[in-house]
């Protein structure tokens, strides 16, 4: 994939930067949920090097079952908030939404790798 290709170019110069070019049009509603995405994911990638232990990242360690153990336990704290109206001492649910996205995205790469 052509963003692959870059992505590793960009860290053999040392920076983190990717350009990403559709081959299409792309919507304004697309591009709206892309530009909250993708800080989303940057503040996702900060918050897991909080979560790294002695032996790495839960998924490291248990693959797709972390991950999936990861989701559930964020979908299951949102039920309070979403359903109940209850406040949340000490995450946000919007928080909350964007590291399941996150896991997901973790989820579906660590499924590639067991398919390949």
């Amino acid at each position: 994939m052509q963003w692959q290709m870059e992505w590793a170019e960009a860290e053999a110069k040392g920076t983190h930067e990717l350009t990403y070019t559709f081959d299409r049009e792309v919507p304004k509603e697309t591009r709206d949920l892309l530009a909250g995405l993708l800080p989303a994911m940057q503040q996702f990638i900060a918050k897991q090097e909080d979560y790294r232990n002695g032996t790495g990242h839960i998924g490291d360690n248990f693959g797709a079952k972390g991950q999936y153990i990861k989701l559930y336990d964020k979908v299951a704290k949102l039920y309070g908030p979403l359903w109940e109206g209850k406040t949340m001492n000490f995450d946000d649910a919007h928080d909350l939404v964007r590291d399941i996205v996150g896991h997901l995205i973790l989820l579906t790469s660590y499924m590639t790798e067991v398919q390949n």
